[in-house]
């Protein structure tokens, strides 16, 4: 560990003209900005420091014109790198001090003398939220309204108060709101304006009711009138504002809450006085509004931030909800598929939460309705139905199954997965068939992608419907049995079925998925170097493979 060489860091700063000083465990090194003001920078020094990148800051109360300015917080901290794209030299921390201390100058100097002002749009989020009085996000969770302005209705959140989800309807709202709760409904529902501004936000921003709507008149009596009527529509009610903002960068979201307006003027008759002129004579427009964090929970800017932006509206069928399937429904949530079908009628027990996708708070529920909690709670923007029934129903329902766009079977259940190939080859399954299953100990697994008609079982299973191409050539050694014949399982760890899961749905979004001429076998390998110690024997054909690796091959 590089230890905090204090000596050092004077003496370097010294060197680059800073009168600075230490005392006890912070730095303070005065300065003189370009319009006479002296400020004192502060940097909090500890055992960790030579460790992260130096952040200054200063006194708010002593200099409070100073905050609010471009880069600066609210509590006096200066914005002088992206933390995130930014690193430091343990090794040539004090170096790095020097040179963020000019920076933070240079900062606060620009900021004075108005040189930087355009960086306030470039960031307007961040400031919006510096002075927000409330850290309460107001999430939305639909596509902004194609007009330039609409209504929108909110639900609160049950386990976080203050928390509200808008939507274009009352019952997506609540549904939201339902699923992040864990099926709880919401109590609350609060009305929303939406205004798509068509000109960037003047700084100083608007603190006042009087001043947004000024503000919302600059960008055209359209929106100004939105408002008015709105607010009439509101009168002795609160309502939330969202705003689409333009900025250099793109649009950016502000939301805030109106306070609830009060538009009678003595003289008028109600509803009848100029609501500029009420929120002149009344004290209603000189309220402050109370700013919200708000945060983009749609699919599209959720996939977009944090992988390749990809989202799919494919309707997915999944039969198994049990270890292997709730981990594929979770690895399909987080590729981007939000609309799944789950089929189990399992219920899930303790024994099964160490390799399952849901915990000890589900057991005793039927497998397939923890799971679509579980999914549905983790990303509120996945809609998942759930079955308690036997799969074979549905099987047999050429209509049901007429509405998915892809079937995972994951049940390790050969006569379920033979009805299921069979409804493929009379045509009742017109889209792609998985069949999925995992081998003793995660030492192997197999999928069957079956994207035209073929009766697999004909010759790649044998006549007890054991698969012919299998890995492990004493399976039935490793069978477990608990209670009887009605808890016997194939022993294998989660972190198997993820890591054969994660490799599969990686070649099955690269080629297999867009090759519907074409049936595969994907045969994966675990950690085959220990089949030995496990007493298990491998197939000749797989013998020499390496551990984690795949084979790929047509059967068609």
């Amino acid at each position: 560990m590089v230890a905090l060489d204090k000596r050092k860091l004077l003496a370097t700063l010294r060197e680059c003209g800073f009168d600075a000083l230490i005392e006890g465990n912070e730095l303070k090194l005065p300065c003189a900005l370009a319009n006479g003001e002296t400020v004192e920078l502060k940097l909090g020094l500890s055992s960790e420091s030579p460790y992260r990148l130096p952040e200054f800051s200063f006194d708010v109360a002593k200099h409070p014109t100073l905050s609010g300015l471009p880069h600066v917080g609210s509590s006096g901290n200066i914005c002088t790198f992206d933390q995130a794209s930014n690193t430091v030299h343990p090794d040539r921390w004090e170096e790095a001090v020097a040179e963020i201390v000019c920076q933070a100058i240079g900062v606060l100097n620009d900021g004075v003398e108005g040189a930087n002002t355009e960086d306030y749009g470039d960031e307007l989020q961040a400031y919006w939220a510096l002075d927000a009085s409330r850290s309460v996000p107001t999430v939305m969770i639909c596509d902004e309204p194609e007009p330039d302005f609409g209504t929108m209705v909110g639900a609160y959140d049950n386990l976080r108060p203050g928390h509200v989800f808008l939507a274009l309807s009352e019952k997506a709202a609540k549904e939201y709101a339902c699923k992040v709760s864990g099926g709880k409904e919401p109590a609350d529902t609060v009305f929303c304006l939406y205004l798509r501004l068509r000109e960037r936000l003047a700084f100083p921003l608007p603190r006042t009711v009087v001043q947004w709507r000024d503000e919302i008149a600059r960008s055209g009596t359209d929106l100004a009138s939105s408002y008015d009527a709105f607010a009439l529509a509101c009168e002795k009610k609160a309502f939330i504002v969202v705003c689409s903002v333009p900025t250099a960068r793109g649009r950016v979201l502000l939301s805030f809450s109106n306070p609830a307006p009060k538009l009678m003027v003595k003289g008028f008759r109600p509803g009848h006085a100029p609501i500029e002129y009420a929120l002149v004579r009344n004290d209603f427009g000189g309220k402050d509004v109370s700013r919200r964090i708000t945060e983009d929970l749609r699919q599209e800017r959720l996939f977009s931030r944090g992988g390749d932006g990809g989202v799919s509206d494919a309707s997915c069928l999944l039969i198994g909800c049990g270890s292997l399937g709730s981990h594929l429904a979770r690895a399909l949530c987080d590729s981007g598929y939000r609309n799944l079908t789950l089929v189990d009628n399992d219920i899930l027990s303790v024994g099964n939460i160490a390799r399952h996708a849901c915990g000890f708070e589900s057991v005793g529920l039927a497998k397939a309705k923890a799971l679509k909690t579980e999914l549905e709670r983790g990303n509120p923007n996945v809609a998942c139905e759930a079955r308690d029934e036997d799969a074979n129903k549905m099987l047999g329902n050429p209509l049901a199954l007429d509405l998915f766009n892809v079937v995972f079977v994951t049940a390790a259940d050969a006569p379920l997965e033979l009805h299921a190939v069979r409804a493929k080859d009379r045509g009742d399954l017109e889209c792609p068939l998985v069949l999925m299953w995992l081998e003793p100990y995660g030492l192997a697994g197999h999928v069957l992608v079956l994207n035209k008609p073929q009766d697999v079982f004909l010759n790649m299973f044998d006549d007890e419907l054991s698969f012919r191409n299998r890995v492990v050539l004493n399976p039935g050694d490793f069978y477990e049995r608990e209670a009887g014949c009605q808890s016997t399982y194939v022993p294998y760890s989660g972190t198997d079925a993820q890591k054969f899961i994660f490799d599969f749905l990686v070649r099955w979004r690269a080629v297999l998925s867009g090759r519907k001429d074409r049936n595969y076998h994907f045969a994966w390998l675990g950690a085959l170097s220990s089949a030995e110690g496990l007493g298990a024997l491998i197939s000749g054909r797989y013998r020499d493979c390496d551990d984690y690796s795949y084979r790929l091959e047509r059967i068609d």
